[in-house]
């Protein structure tokens, strides 16, 4: 299975954490007091009346690399300091009127550079994205298509499938198809190392429902082959109106920042994550259209 190998994963967004807000604050605090140690030493000011300018080094690097948070307090400190280490009368936050105005300038000018610089960053991650997820439906494309048996290319796109979400939490995932008497058959499933993907009665008459209705089902503390707890949820495969199947996918029930519990929320903001899960799915029905149709004309 190098084909699936080849495949690229997505990746979760990770969660902010209380340690990456103080490493953050950290790094405002310090990188503005170094800075401000440095005009003190050499006596920038006010000989120089543009020096606070020296404090954009730290801001916008901050707001590339680590975000706004990081950018706005950076920007704030960085006014409080120079107040209070180079502005007459000196160790106070007492000054002029004129002071004042000019340094909540700076802090303004601070501010929509971090913004601009914030926004760039965002633009690149967004054009990565695109490229990585256009690159992801042609190699799972491609995988299928190397295949020649109905069956074969079924286990390529649980494979692939699970292999894809593994870090939204997807842990297990089956196709479902209905045979000539209607009665759906898990005729794929993955990981390769699982035993069985299996369903009570009680969730096949639920993804029955699933298949005759199009719409999707989710039932919450089902355990896995593997011991462990979840959701299952239960998507219809479906085309032009056309219902081909369902997709059964056990999803882990940790908590994460983005996982398919929100990405398949069809309540929620359609971001661009959730907006590629669903052209995933549209991808998955029309690739299993066009395989039975292949597999219908060579009789395979």
């Amino acid at each position: 299975m190098q084909a699936i190998e080849r495949i690229p994963q997505l990746e979760a967004r990770a969660r902010v954490h209380r340690q990456q807000i103080v490493v953050d604050s950290l790094l405002a605090i310090i990188g503005v007091l170094l800075i401000t140690g440095f005009m003190v030493v050499l006596r920038l000011y006010p000989a120089i009346s543009t020096v606070s300018i020296l404090y954009l080094l730290l801001i916008l690097p901050l707001a590339m690399w680590r975000g706004r948070y990081a950018a706005i307090l950076a920007a704030i400190v960085a006014v409080l300091a120079f107040n209070f280490f180079l502005v007459p009368p000196l160790y106070t936050l007492i000054m002029p009127t004129s002071e004042w105005l000019a340094l909540g300038v700076f802090l303004l000018t601070a501010l929509v550079t971090s913004q601009l610089a914030i926004i760039s960053r965002k633009s690149a991650e967004q054009a990565w994205s695109r490229e990585r997820e256009t690159r992801i439906l042609y190699e799972m494309m491609h995988a299928v298509n190397s295949q020649m048996t109905l069956d074969e290319q079924l286990d390529v796109i649980a494979l692939a499938t699970v292999r894809i979400f593994a870090a939204w939490g997807m842990r297990e995932c089956a196709l479902l198809l209905p045979d000539e008497k209607g009665r759906l058959l898990i005729r794929a499933e993955a990981p390769i190392q699982i035993e069985s993907f299996t369903l009570s009665p009680e969730h096949l008459t639920i993804a029955h429902q699933v298949l005759v209705e199009g719409k999707r089902r989710v039932v919450s503390n089902v355990v896995f082959s593997s011991g462990e707890k979840g959701y299952l949820h239960l998507l219809p495969l479906q085309i032009d109106g056309r219902i081909l199947g369902v997709l059964a996918l056990h999803i882990q029930a940790e908590k994460r920042f983005l996982t398919l519990e929100q990405a398949l929320d069809e309540q929620g903001p359609l971001d661009d994550q959730r907006a590629f899960f669903w052209i995933f799915l549209d991808q998955v029905a029309l690739t299993l259209d066009r395989t039975r149709l292949r597999t219908a004309t060579l009789g395979l």
